[in-house]
């Protein structure tokens, strides 16, 4: 094997012609030449921050010879004696002229001369054969296993795709896009159980009237030799939309920052700072209603169908819990009260999410730039306080006469998408840090409403990263507060329009608001574990809501 120029990719050399079958052969050590760092590269690898130290093939199939495609499983073993599974399907074409629209994971050289390897989801043709497997309800051989390919009713449908297009939006999975018929969600991160996202799909399409989801039409799975199961993709019906939540309310509050703070451009009443005050909102009280009047005429005369959304956003939400809380019939979905177990299991969690996140940042806070070094220098020396109050918030909790569901897991404004007539919620599986049994267990639907509330706290702030490099200007930072406070307002206000009788939620507002923000501070430390993990340059945000939160 010959060593590799920087941003040049593996080289492993064969002593012979690299035909399909000498490379399927040779599977198991081209797997094992994959760099670290080429995992580490892609959004969806969980393991960014962690040192890996063997990357190994657990099963595979071929898909096809000409060009060969595999649809490969490794395992990835880490330093600290973890292990992973990712879907990772393998395309080998010509150096010279690549199949796929991406750079080579490997590069397989042979007398012959030299093939890449590449990502199979980037090419168009594997993307349409995936879609034909599932078309024909497809079983293919593995080397431990088989690959087995399920159709609902939906694919009977006379639809002709000719292109299949991979998402440029890749998070912790990969979506090909086939015209505007179909969307196959490809899951990286694999863990043997039925996918929450299928499993939840599956619900509510067949089993309740929610039509704010996209419908199920078809998966793929991984079966075993030895029983266990796995989810590699799950195929729906295409929505067409104007794009996601984060996206729709970013591109309405980049602008209005904008008009704020450019002279003239507004009336001197919304030129002005709102009153500086201590942030309350939903998180403990209310701002003075002098600043809320301010954020609500910005929104009317900026913005004016923005907190409208937002409040449909929330009706959807509700009409999302009742549905997954509609059927006692079937046991995986039956609703259950709340009880002392669930709030002390609860606190746990959320304990251990803080310690997580306090021994992260004392670990490194030095490698923080100056600035975002003295906010996480901050947060600690704070830690004693934080601690208590979070004991205060945990102990003071009431489950009322609640119920916990099935619920989406792992909601935010990007886990839902814009259309003509409102909002369609995607993409069911739930936090991808955490396991599977823990994302099929019941919540509080108040888990979801939070998630939401910390999404728009995210979307305030980062809106502020595209109108100036200072985001932590105080009249910014006053307006952005007040915005998300409003806004927040109005999605509960149609939230609680839909549950309110259905016994979901704690029937009285003070302990339904104080439930709700113990799991925006359980999200924000979820967060603030995440950004550390994958994006260090983002931890101001969960560090800012936190600390609003706990003060």
């Amino acid at each position: 094997m010959a060593d590799r120029a920087p941003g040049l990719p593996q080289r492993v050399s064969l002593g012979q012609v690299a035909s399909s079958a000498v490379l399927v052969a040779e599977l198991p050590r081209l797997v094992g030449a994959i760099p670290p760092e080429v995992l580490k590269a892609r959004r969806w690898f969980g393991g960014k921050s962690r040192a890996i130290g063997r990357v190994s093939l657990l099963d595979h199939a071929v898909l096809a010879d000409e060009p060969l495609a595999i649809l490969a499983l490794v395992t990835v073993d880490y330093a600290d004696g973890g292990v992973e599974v990712y879907h990772l399907p393998l395309l080998f074409g010509a150096g010279a002229s690549p199949p796929a629209a991406s750079a080579p994971i490997l590069e397989v050289v042979s007398p012959a001369g030299s093939v890449g390897v590449y990502d199979a989801l980037v090419d168009e043709g594997y993307g349409l054969r995936l879609l034909q497997l599932i078309r024909d309800r497809a079983r293919l051989p593995a080397q431990h296993g088989a690959i087995v390919c399920q159709a609902t009713g939906l694919l009977a449908e006379p639809r002709v795709v000719q292109h299949a297009r991979p998402c440029p939006a890749e998070q912790s999975n990969t979506s090909i896009l086939y015209d505007q018929a179909w969307i196959l969600k490809n899951l990286r991160k694999l863990e043997f159980g039925t996918s929450r996202d299928l499993e939840v799909c599956q619900f509510l399409s067949a089993c309740t009237g929610f039509r704010h989801a996209p419908r199920l039409a078809g998966s793929i799975e991984y079966q075993a030799s030895d029983g266990r199961r796995a989810t590699l993709a799950v195929l729906q019906e295409f929505v067409p939309h104007q794009g996601d939540g984060w996206t729709y309310v970013l591109a309405a509050l980049v602008p209005l920052y904008r008009a704020l703070f450019e002279k003239g451009s507004v009336s001197p009443c919304l030129r002005g700072e709102p009153p500086s005050s201590q942030r309350r909102g939903v998180h403990a009280g209310q701002r003075p209603p002098e600043a809320q009047e301010l954020a609500r005429e910005a929104v009317r005369l900026r913005i004016p169908g923005l907190a409208a959304d937002m409040e449909r956003l929330g009706r959807v939400t509700g009409a999302l819990h009742r549905a997954l809380g509609s059927r006692p019939d079937l046991p995986a979905f039956a609703p259950e009260p709340v009880g002392p177990q669930d709030i002390e299991a609860w606190s746990g969690d959320l304990r251990r999410q803080m310690a997580q996140a306090f021994a992260r940042l004392r670990s490194g806070w030095r490698e923080f730039p100056a600035p975002l070094r003295v906010l996480v220098q901050r947060f600690l020396s704070r830690k004693t306080a934080y601690r208590q109050a979070v004991d205060e918030l945990s102990t003071g909790l009431s489950a009322g006469r609640s119920q916990k569901i099935q619920i989406h897991g792992d909601y935010h404004l990007g886990q839902v998408l814009k259309t003509n007539e409102g909002f369609v919620v995607i993409d069911f599986e739930g936090e991808p840090a955490r396991p599977l049994a823990e994302r099929r267990a019941r919540q509080s639907p108040l888990r979801d409403v939070a998630g939401m509330l910390r999404s728009f706290d995210y979307a305030a702030h980062a809106g502020l990263r595209h109108v100036t490099d200072s985001p932590a200007q105080p009249g910014l930072l006053a307006w952005a507060e007040a915005w998300e406070e409003v806004v927040a307002e109005v999605f509960l206000r149609g939230y609680c329009q839909e549950v309110a009788g259905r016994g979901l939620v704690p029937e009285s507002p003070d302990e339904l608001l104080r439930l709700a923000r113990f799991f925006q501070v359980a999200k924000a430390f979820y967060e603030l574990n995440y950004e550390l993990n994958n994006r260090p340059d983002w931890v101001e945000i969960p560090l800012q809501g936190l600390e609003r939160l706990l003060q």
